[in-house]
């Protein structure tokens, strides 16, 4: 029994593995892009710090986040933050979580061991 490949076959091979190629690509450029904004952000809070606490009210398993309610200047704000799982595992809803914010833009906000990690690897 021989296996002969014809020419759509060929393509068709040729087609997928471009389709991978491509896929593999976008993976990774919406990767990078996410943690230049991420290091885009803890910059602009180092510019203007603002050091406060949030409540947790709500933990997501699937991603390893929390959704979190905090206050700055009398205005409510509400975010959604993807957390490491030793941070994940620390916290219980309805506890406050230290966060830091920036003065400017208060909806750009990160934890306080976060930030300080970031503050210490860029003086």
């Amino acid at each position: 029994m021989t296996f002969k490949l014809s020419s759509s076959g060929i393509l068709a091979c040729v087609v997928g593995l471009f389709v991978l190629l491509l896929l593999g690509t976008l993976v990774y450029s919406i990767k990078f892009t996410n943690n230049k904004y991420h290091e885009y952000k803890l910059g602009m809070i180092m510019n203007s710090p603002y050091e406060s606490s949030a409540k947790i009210t709500d933990k997501y398993a699937m991603g390893g986040g929390f959704e979190i309610e905090y206050q700055f200047r009398g205005k409510s704000y509400g975010e959604v933050m993807k957390v490491k799982k030793e941070v994940y595992n620390q916290y219980k809803t309805g506890e406050s979580i230290p966060i830091t914010l920036s003065r400017i833009n208060p909806s750009l906000v990160s934890l306080t061991s976060e930030f300080n990690a970031f503050k210490k690897a860029n003086p």
